[in-house]
């Protein structure tokens, strides 16, 4: 508030920016959006903007209770968004990524070497540093090579398959996982067609298969592609991957049923 109203007398604003915001507990959280609430309140140049992991990809151990993504009475009277997740990269905005760092330390990439590390990190911008950082550690040269890109992608996938998919899929159910198999056993990536997948998984019904996805979505394993508004279309409608690599990982690890 003090600082609200000091910026507001000196025509400024205040920006936070917090990072890694799954660390905090509900009472840090609860405290945080009532600050945010007052300030809201006397309309004061303050603003502050978080990032963080949703519950199912984060750390914790499968027993620890994980935040609660419900937002507060505090925050549904703000008029702010309570939560975004953020999109894959473009395949530009990729390219960009790699090639403008490298170039400031007087490197690049092979024209091969940079299709190949933007098609396997699949636009994930956390993905990407991973690869890029590995790739550039294994370069012998001033230019990043095609080979470079296919050891660092070993290394990355292993990396991916040592701790981080495993934790994501501490707490998926059986159908869940077995959802999760039917989409990575008829495409690497997705969209896949609902209907296709109800073609696969033949003995269950429509209404199970929707309620298994939204369980997914929820905790932003999946991401329905909806194109008929509220409803989920079996004739119309998609599902895709959000986790990087959880496609590959499924079908080189035979979970696949």
């Amino acid at each position: 508030m003090e600082l609200g109203e000091l910026g507001r007398d000196h025509s400024v604003g205040v920006v936070f920016g917090l990072d890694e915001i799954h660390a905090l507990d509900d009472r840090a959280l609860d405290s945080l959006y009532f600050a945010l609430h007052r300030v809201a309140q006397d309309n004061l140049p303050v603003a502050f903007v978080s990032c963080g992991l949703f519950p199912s990809w984060q750390k914790d151990s499968v027993d620890s209770p994980a935040p609660s993504l419900t937002p507060s009475s505090y925050v549904s009277r703000m008029y702010a968004p309570f939560c975004v997740r953020l999109k894959p990269l473009s395949a530009e905005d990729a390219r960009r990524a790699l090639v403008e760092p490298a170039a400031a330390e007087g490197s690049s990439w092979s024209s091969e070497a940079l299709a190949s590390a933007i098609d396997f990190s699949e636009g994930n911008a956390w993905l990407l540093q991973m690869l890029a950082n590995t790739a550039w550690n294994v370069a012998a040269g001033p230019e990043i090579a095609y080979e470079d890109v296919v050891g660092a992608q070993a290394e990355t996938e292993s990396q991916l398959g040592d701790w981080f998919i495993p934790r994501v899929l501490r707490a998926v159910s059986s159908d869940e996982r077995r959802l999760l198999a039917a989409m990575a056993g008829l495409v690497d990536r997705g969209p896949t067609p609902f209907a296709a997948l109800l073609e696969r998984l033949d003995d269950w019904s429509p209404d199970k298969l929707v309620r298994t996805t939204t369980q997914l979505a929820r905790r932003d394993l999946v991401e329905i592609k909806n194109g008929a508004g509220l409803w989920v279309s079996i004739a119309h409608d998609s599902v895709s991957f959000t986790v990087p690599r959880l496609g590959p990982y499924i079908r080189q690890n035979e979970l696949i049923g």
